[in-house]
């Protein structure tokens, strides 16, 4: 991890405690997660997805990315998502494709980034859910995946009404997490979301 910022290092290990733990997910034998805590390039990542497009066929696809979003410019009609080793980005052009070969019946991508909101402004594919941790103004404060979203999830994110009828439907139905409740209730925590 070198030179990991603290904030995406803390997200990292958030989600990765999320994942070890068997009070969230209590069939390990069911779930393969793959952390990559220091991608320096955009070619990483693909190489990463297409080889999953080619072992696994998922249920669910959940993707996250915390880092760094570039704003559209006249030449690119579309927001980038960032790594730190290239001066290049990754557009959802380029993403699309590999996250629809892993054929999952659902893929959701959260983008904890800056201009997360316009990375997938016009491509989508059946069974795509983009939650960008952007408001109207495209900016994100650290630490959203730690504090908000592994919360949700846990069943732990708060306790005003919508957080509690969030958790009873959850209890209702054994437990479990169903994608469009999650996302309904992802709006309730975010800032003045923008596009999704």
């Amino acid at each position: 991890e070198p030179d990991i910022n603290p904030s995406l290092k803390s997200d990292c290990d958030a989600l990765e405690q999320l994942l070890a733990d068997r009070s969230v997910f209590d069939q390990p034998d069911h779930l393969h997660s793959v952390m990559l805590r220091s991608v320096e390039t955009a070619e990483e990542l693909l190489c990463v997805l297409a080889s999953l497009a080619l072992v696994y066929r998922p249920r669910l696809l959940l993707m996250t990315f915390g880092g760094h979003g570039s704003a559209p410019s006249e030449h690119q009609p579309s927001a980038l998502l960032r790594f730190r080793g290239s001066s290049s980005g990754l557009s959802a052009a380029r993403l699309a494709p590999l996250l629809c070969a892993c054929r999952a019946e659902a893929t959701f991508v959260l983008l904890d980034c800056c201009y997360s909101a316009a990375v997938f402004r016009q491509l989508v594919f059946p069974g795509l859910v983009v939650v960008p941790a952007c408001g109207e103004g495209q900016m994100v404060s650290s630490g959203f995946t730690a504090s908000t979203f592994v919360p949700i999830l846990r069943g732990t994110c708060g306790t005003d009404a919508s957080c509690q009828s969030f958790r009873e439907y959850c209890v209702g139905h054994g437990g479990r997490v169903h994608i469009l409740p999650l996302v309904q209730h992802l709006r309730h925590h975010l800032p003045a979301v923008c596009c999704f």
